[in-house]
């Protein structure tokens, strides 16, 4: 082999060497990217659930405990009118 042909081999060779070595940099960002992405994602799910939890508590909590309050109110309500129905005729009667 002509020595005119082994010094572009050994270029392309340390060619090759340099761009294996940013290959294994380049693996390694790849890497801590997706561990980045995965703690992001992982974060992006706890806001999203804790902004889940604040909108149920400004509504005023859940269904369940909606409907409980209402129906609280509503046995209040029924309670008192049949109690004004009870003092209807009587000397009480004025103040409603």
């Amino acid at each position: 082999m002509p020595g005119e042909d082994i010094v572009p081999l050994y270029k392309k060779l340390a060619t090759c060497e340099q761009s294996a070595g940013q290959l294994d940099v380049c693996q390694h960002d790849v890497v801590d990217m997706k561990s980045q992405a995965a703690e992001l994602t992982t974060q992006r799910d706890s806001y999203k659930q804790e902004a889940a939890t604040w909108k149920k508590a400004a509504k005023g909590g859940p269904f369940i405990k909606r409907a409980v309050k209402v129906a609280e109110h509503v046995a209040i309500g029924a309670a008192i009118l049949r109690h004004r129905q009870t003092l209807k005729g009587g000397k009480y009667d004025r103040l409603f």
